[in-house]
């Protein structure tokens, strides 16, 4: 298993977000998830899909924070891995 986390602040809060996966014994992964950041200013966009997930693929969780209030909403209001990473900002999803 390996392991690393990554931090990201804002103003008066911080992000921590914690990347894992299993390898097998030539190092590829075979389990856990991958953790992609976007902040346009307004808006922090987190996506957490498994290792080897194409950002045009429906296989993604998403949430949006709010830089200036720091207001956690997820895309369809779903946590499920169902969105597409490439259409976070594209009006696609609706957050709530």
């Amino acid at each position: 298993m390996t392991s690393s986390n990554e931090r990201v602040k804002a103003d008066n809060y911080t992000l921590r977000a914690q990347k894992s996966m299993e390898v097998d014994a030539s190092g590829q992964a075979i389990s856990g998830s991958i953790v992609k950041y976007d902040d346009d200013g307004d808006y922090t966009y987190i996506g957490r899909a498994i290792p080897g997930s194409a950002t045009s693929s429906a296989v993604w969780s998403i949430k949006r924070i709010t830089d200036a209030t720091g207001d956690i909403l997820w895309a369809d209001s779903s946590t499920d891995a169902l969105m597409i990473w490439d259409n976070r900002k594209d009006n696609t999803y609706t957050y709530g």
